[in-house]
């Protein structure tokens, strides 16, 4: 179980003390509420630095990505590119050598 009668070194009646005194008049704070006035003004250009900072940063982004993109030569278009290159030649059927000539039987003289 947790204990609430202290936090820090204050108790918790002395910390609520200090926050909202009692001696001083109870709704005093809501008597000093101060009223802002429209700072539509302000807020619009505000707004328009951080959308020219926003296109600027982006536009040097995109920039140096591109020229990352080109700047490299990886020598392809050198023109020492052939065709023949490229393709396996085709396999070409072996000639088959002749077959010996056949031997006619010898005849046996008596």
């Amino acid at each position: 179980m947790c204990n609430f009668h202290h936090l820090g070194s204050y108790k918790v009646s002395q910390f609520l003390t200090r926050l909202a005194p009692e001696s001083q008049g109870g709704n005093k704070m809501l008597d000093q509420l101060v009223e802002s006035r429209s700072n539509s003004a302000e807020n619009n250009r505000k707004g328009g630095f951080l959308l020219v900072t926003f296109v600027i940063m982006v536009s040097i982004m995109v920039g140096g990505w591109m020229y990352s993109l080109f700047a490299k030569d990886y020598g392809m278009g050198s023109g020492d590119l052939e065709l023949s290159t490229l393709v396996a030649p085709v396999p070409m059927a072996e000639d088959e050598p002749p077959p010996p000539p056949e031997r006619e039987p010898e005849k046996q003289m008596k």
